[in-house]
């Protein structure tokens, strides 16, 4: 499983922040387990994942 995650900073003192990224990139199934349902250590059960953050420092 892969993510990726990329921020810049920007503004006067660096006070803003934006934030892009993607849990499970190659949205890969994990595997099997008995009695989870699958192996959390090894692919995501919600398949691919993308986010966008901002943040802003007072």
């Amino acid at each position: 499983m892969f993510d990726f995650q990329a921020g810049l900073q920007f503004g006067a003192d660096r006070q803003f922040e934006l934030t892009a990224g993607m849990i499970n990139a190659f949205n890969k199934t994990p595997p099997a387990a008995k009695y989870t349902g699958y192996l959390s250590t090894l692919g995501d059960p919600y398949g691919r994942q993308t986010y966008v953050r901002v943040g802003a420092k007072f």
